[in-house]
This record gives C-alpha cells, sequence and structure tokens, in this order.
C-alpha cells in the first residue's frame, strides 16, 4: 500500500513541459535548418489561376478565409487602382510579387483595392489535417512603406495558442512591392495557423497582402496515394513471381 501511495506521489508530481516554439523572422536559412527540409509544400502554381481555395484541401492543409474570397492569381496580373489611395502619388505600377513560380494567392483577387476597415480581408486560416512541426510563408505586401501591420497566431490540436505575435514587415525606398519570409518550429505539433491583416489600407497601401511558397509537412493527396500503393502492389507482384 505504501508502494501504491508513494507512485501516485510521484506521478503528481510529473508535469507536462510546456511546448517550445521558435520564430524565424526574415531567416529563411534558419528555418530551413531548424525544420530541416528547404522543400516548399504549396506554391499555387499547381492551382489554376482564378480558382477561390476557400474550405478546399492540398497537400493535408484546408484553407478558409478571415473575411473574403481566397484567389489564386498570376502575380503579374495583379494591380492597384490609380488614385485609389489618397496621399500617395499613382500605385497603379505597384503588385505582389511572386517567390516560386508565377502564382501567389491574393485573397479579394488581382485589383488591390483600397479598403475603410481596420481589419481587413487579407487574412488565412490554413487548419493541417495530420498537423505539422514546422510552417512557414513568404508574406507578400502591395507596397513596403513599412506601416502594414500582420498578426499570426499559432495552436496546437487541443486549440491552445502556441504563439501569436506580429509578423514584421520591412520597408522599400521607394515603396515598391516586395516579400517577408516568417516561419515557426514547435516542439508539438501545429494543428492551424490564422493569419490577420490589421491597418487601413486606404492610408497604407501595403496593407494589400498576399502569400507564397508555404512550407509545412504536407500529406500526399489521394491520387498520389493511390499511384503509391499501386507501385507497391507492383514490386510485391514482382517478388512472388
Amino acid at each position: 500500500m505504501r508502494l501504491l501511495f508513494a507512485s501516485l506521489a510521484t506521478a503528481a508530481l510529473v508535469t507536462v513541459a510546456p511546448a517550445s516554439v521558435t520564430v524565424y523572422s526574415n531567416d529563411l536559412s534558419g528555418f530551413v535548418g531548424a525544420a530541416g527540409t528547404s522543400s516548399i509544400a504549396l506554391d499555387f502554381d499547381s492551382i489554376g489561376s482564378g480558382t477561390n481555395i476557400g474550405s478546399q484541401t492540398y497537400n493535408g492543409a484546408t484553407f478558409a478565409a478571415t473575411g473574403g474570397d481566397l484567389i489564386v492569381v498570376k502575380a503579374s496580373d495583379t494591380f492597384s487602382t490609380p488614385g485609389g489611395f489618397p496621399g500617395f502619388d499613382d500605385l497603379s505600377g505597384f503588385t505582389l510579387p511572386s517567390t516560386s513560380g508565377e502564382n501567389v494567392l491574393s485573397p479579394g483577387g488581382a485589383e488591390l483595392v483600397p479598403g475603410p476597415d481596420i481589419r481587413e480581408n487579407d487574412g488565412l486560416q490554413i487548419a493541417f489535417a495530420s498537423g505539422t512541426r514546422y510552417f512557414g510563408f513568404d508574406h507578400l505586401s502591395q507596397s513596403r512603406d513599412g506601416f502594414s501591420f500582420t498578426a499570426i497566431d499559432v495552436f496546437d490540436d487541443q486549440d491552445q495558442v502556441l504563439y501569436s505575435g506580429g509578423v514584421p514587415i520591412g520597408s522599400n525606398s521607394p515603396w515598391s512591392g516586395g516579400s517577408d519570409f516568417w516561419g515557426i518550429v514547435s516542439d508539438t505539433n501545429i494543428a492551424k495557423v490564422i493569419v490577420y491583416e490589421y491597418d487601413q489600407n486606404n492610408g497604407n497601401p501595403d496593407s494589400n497582402i498576399g502569400y507564397d511558397s508555404l512550407r509545412y509537412e504536407a500529406v500526399p493527396e489521394p491520387a498520389t496515394l493511390a499511384l503509391v500503393g499501386l507501385g507497391l502492389a507492383a514490386v510485391a507482384k514482382r517478388r512472388r513471381r
């Protein structure tokens, strides 16, 4: 009985260590070293331009909008409305850049229009079917005046917050578009990521943001799994012969 009580007392002292996460802001090489891979899980180039990927699943990641639509477009097709940003010079030449291939994810579509709301419709939610220990993406800015505010929340599979903070945005002179890498590596599963864009993009046009070059632990599509299964079956058949 004493041994039982001693065991229970010892067990009661055992606590679960909090998850450890490391953020890599504009440090792709550091992220790659920690994640152990440089592969891009999704660059949107396999998805047709004009596709709304809201509620769709690609490589084990399900996408949902926090505001408007999630439209895949050619980066070269993005454009700013001439004269649409009071107090700024003509931004008609400003676009979202691509960091791999030609397609990007541009919530709302190719037209990078001003909006009056502090919380814009450029946000994004990604849920990972099997979880992932790392996540990284290229944050695309229509312009980089340094006054855009993007926040990100990262959750585990118990819907507990692993990380909550900002995505620092660089600045260019002149204020042409650009990209900033942001990534996180965790010692426990990442189940969901939510990106929020807070700004008034009629006053700070770099708040028209997009996404490219997503890095996470991808899950093969069912068609790919089926092909792998057929390949394994063929190998087994040859061995039996």
